[in-house]
């Protein structure tokens, strides 16, 4: 229930035992009923331009980073290997690839398997493909774990 000062007179004389049609009715007649609402802002449209044929004006080129967890690889894995594997499934796409770094991460068992975090830099109006390609599972050999990386939160608060 409202409090008493929050609801018109015409709904304060209805019954408790009037349907609930009946109360919105009331409150429909009512100009103060909804006084108290606040309007729901639209957010705004984001347009990003893809035409090819208006060549009056040129964008700036800007570049997004694909972040990689890439696990499970013999533990003889060169980092080149790596960054060759990556550069051909970015390349057979006819994408655009600025960099490519590759850093060897500590695993648990170091005899057993190889871990690595990959990061690929890339145009940013192709950022999805790029991230679809590359957590595609035709993209990597047989049992190659791979994942988005992220960069894990510094433990003494700054950065």
């Amino acid at each position: 229930m409202l409090p008493e000062e929050c609801v018109s007179p015409d709904v304060q004389q209805a019954n408790v035992s009037d349907s609930f049609a009946s109360l919105v009715k009331l409150a429909a007649g009512d100009l103060t009923a909804f006084s108290n609402t606040r309007k729901m802002k639209k957010p705004n449209k984001l347009v990003v331009g893809k035409s090819v044929n208006n060549t009056r004006l040129q964008s700036v080129e800007t570049k997004g980073t694909v972040d990689l967890f890439i696990s499970r690889l013999n533990p003889n894995t060169a980092d080149g290997e790596l960054i060759e594997c990556v550069e051909s499934v970015i390349n057979d796409n006819n994408l655009t690839m600025y960099n490519v770094t590759c850093n060897r991460l500590k695993s648990k068992y170091e005899g057993l398997y190889a871990s690595f975090h990959v990061a690929v830099d890339v145009n940013s109006v192709n950022l999805k493909l790029a991230v679809e390609l590359l957590m595609a599972a035709d993209s990597w050999p047989v049992g190659v774990f791979v994942k988005r990386y992220f960069k894990p939160k510094p433990k003494n608060g700054s950065d």
